[in-house]
């Protein structure tokens, strides 16, 4: 389950205790989805896991039949989350459905109004995190908008409502680096755009930049929110900086800002601490230039692929080699970074999660 803090126990917790908070079919939803992700971790796909996921579905309808707001709201939103990651290890296309749904039922149930103490604020983040993340794989995966330009039947059965993953629906993240990493991946646009090369396009990239780097990296970031290590806040940081720039230029092309940064976020990543952070792993790893650094990238996402169990990070993984690839056999000619990020993005027959 891909969250972007790394206390997985106190996270564990949380879901436990909305799983046998009541007896209401909300509860055994979450806990019908809870067993279902442990089921396809351990034993694999089987007739049993699919009875798991169908009897999560129904407590899921039954209990959105009585209501989508208060605790049964929250319940509501931990297990659609918990489907997606279902999904997700059953490499299913149908993964961003849930994402769609957890917002749907966070805005409609207007739960960010809500207090409903820690629950409430890590399911938030975990939806905030895991859109943000899914946002910017579309960006990429089969040529961005082009995509949805495709009749409904070619799109592998993707939704209408999916094609709208842009603002997070005033479900304001605890963690301020994951709501500014919203704007920036937002904030890309194609050079055919007609404000692509206005001031005003310019100008929102220079103060996106500027409130980058001028973000706090403390341990707590967040009002309700459990603290997270200051060195992955710097890394989001860092990599956010990265992306910023390269993507909005689209260049590959030596730097001195991005060799900065870079080299800022090298010296975090040689403590060798394991952090399950996919998206910085990715742009990190594309700015590696030799074997050492490529070594330590792949020595992380490993350590941290089986810490997590994570599809992300073998993601991730199956990424880096290939933009590896793509610069050794291109030595003439500077790269597009983003028709690198497309290609590697839309090798997979399915968006791939970076969470």
């Amino acid at each position: 389950m891909g969250i972007f803090h790394q206390d997985f126990e106190g996270f564990r917790d949380v879901i436990l205790r909305l799983a046998f908070s009541d007896g209401t079919l909300a509860s055994k939803a979450v806990l019908q989805s809870l067993l279902t992700v442990s089921a396809i971790q351990r034993y694999g796909p089987s007739l049993q896991v699919d009875d798991l996921k169908l009897s999560a579905l129904r407590a899921l309808k039954s209990s959105s039949e009585h209501g989508i707001d208060g605790l049964a709201g929250v319940q509501q939103v931990a297990a659609q989350m918990l489907l997606c990651s279902f999904e997700v290890n059953c490499a299913a296309v149908t993964w961003p459905w849930y994402i769609c749904g957890a917002n749907h039922i966070l805005t409609v149930g207007k739960l960010v109004e809500s207090s409903n103490g820690r629950e409430l604020h890590e399911i938030i983040d975990w939806v905030a995190y895991q859109h943000v993340m899914c946002r910017f794989g579309l960006q990429h995966w089969r040529n961005g908008d082009d995509y949805w330009k495709l009749p409904a039947r070619k799109r592998l059965g993707m939704p209408t409502v999916c094609t709208d993953l842009t603002a997070l629906y005033g479900a304001k993240s605890p963690h301020e680096i994951v709501a500014i990493l919203s704007e920036v991946v937002e904030s890309i646009q194609d050079p055919s755009a007609s404000s692509y090369h206005s001031a005003s396009h310019t100008e929102s990239l220079k103060l996106l930049e500027n409130r980058l780097e001028t973000l706090q990296s403390s341990s707590s970031t967040g009002t309700g929110s459990v603290d997270i290590p200051a060195d992955l806040v710097e890394l989001y940081k860092l990599a956010a900086l990265i992306y910023l720039e390269r993507a909005s230029t689209r260049s590959s092309g030596p730097s001195v800002k991005i060799q900065k940064w870079f080299q800022k976020a090298y010296g975090i990543l040689e403590k060798q601490e394991i952090y399950h952070c996919p998206l910085p792993l990715l742009v990190f790893g594309m700015e590696s230039r030799n074997d050492e650094q490529r070594r330590l990238f792949l020595k992380l996402v490993r350590q941290a692929a089986v810490r997590s169990v994570s599809v992300a990070m073998e993601n991730v993984h199956r990424m880096l080699q290939s933009v590896w690839l793509q610069d050794d056999l291109e030595t003439e000619r500077v790269l597009d970074y983003r028709l690198k990020l497309r290609a590697v993005f839309s090798s997979s027959e399915i968006l791939p999660s970076l969470a």
